[in-house]
């Protein structure tokens, strides 16, 4: 029997005939060049589209922290009785989109609740309107969880819940007529994404809709209407999300790491530390879960 042995390359074009010989050799490096001009083509658009998403993110985390920092100790909005409950409500539980932020205001026979949704940028105003609807539906699908595990209220007391979209300044208009043309009941934020650090209520016009609408558009607590325009913030009081890009939460290895020598050292307790200066609101086991897939990532790519 005769048996089939592997070719070496140098040898199989020796075997050839010089013309065939050339002719092979000329295919083989329009191949070589053809698979190289794919690999960068592809590669370029893989850093083009990382890129994008990694400045998306940012916008979005600036925006969350501008609703976010007027209602911590110390904020300009913190007067009003408002304070910041959580990032990302609901995120813990399968299948179910959840919103940005919990604010929350409890007085003698009534709970205030503001659930929010930040927007770095607006590409498609009906869509954002859209789907922000589609996670108040899932939210008021999930008061009792939410009453529970976050608010610790009895189902005897009344709560008021408000919706907030939460845009950039020069998106504001386009997001107000979407939400008057969809039948309101989402209170409008701005914020500018560069410049001033200042957050504002969009109040909607009284000429632009029918009073019933509107009052859907405010919220019901004056002294909170009357404090937010241009109330001072801060983008950049966390770093950290539940839900944000991988890239950001890997930075979170730098911030932990210490030097030794020529190289840089983090532990897990220095990581779990500085996760939870951002995410005090977790839980620790959601916060160890966090943490590992922060650690196996990093392993992954070599980080």
């Amino acid at each position: 029997m005769l048996g089939c042995g592997r070719v070496d390359d140098e040898e199989f074009i020796k075997s050839l005939p010089k013309i065939q010989a050339r002719s092979y050799l000329a295919e083989v490096r329009k191949t070589k060049n053809e698979i190289r001009r794919k690999y960068k083509d592809n590669f370029d658009e893989y850093e083009r589209k990382k890129n994008n998403a990694i400045d998306d993110d940012k916008r979005h985390r600036e925006m969350i922290n501008s609703c976010i920092a007027p209602f911590l100790r110390g904020g300009s909005l913190i007067n009003t009785g408002y304070k910041f409950i959580r990032a990302s409500p609901l995120f813990e539980l399968d299948d179910v989109r959840n919103v940005d932020f919990l604010l929350y205001k409890e007085e003698k026979d009534i709970c205030f609740v503001i659930f929010g949704e930040a927007k770095g940028s607006v590409s498609n105003p009906a869509k954002v309107v859209s789907q922000f609807r589609k996670r108040i539906e899932e939210i008021e699908a999930n008061e009792v969880y939410i009453r529970e595990k976050y608010l610790n209220i009895p189902p005897s007391k009344k709560l008021i819940k408000e919706y907030v979209l939460c845009v950039p300044d020069s998106d504001t208009v386009e997001i107000i007529n979407k939400v008057i043309e969809s039948g309101g009941g989402i209170i409008v934020w701005h914020s500018p994404t560069i410049g001033k650090q200042e957050l504002s209520l969009s109040v909607p016009t009284k000429d632009s809709l029918g009073e019933k609408i509107r009052k859907t558009m405010m919220h019901k607590d004056l002294h909170l209407v009357r404090s937010l325009r241009k109330a001072r913030t801060n983008r950049s009081i966390f770093n950290v999300f539940p839900q944000g890009h991988i890239c950001s939460k890997l930075n979170s290895l730098i911030t932990a790491s210490v030097r030794e020598g020529e190289k840089r050292i983090v532990t897990e307790q220095r990581l779990f530390n500085d996760l939870q200066k951002d995410l005090f609101y977790l839980e620790e086991k959601q916060l160890e879960i966090l943490m590992g897939k922060i650690i196996k990532k990093g392993i992954e790519i070599n980080f």
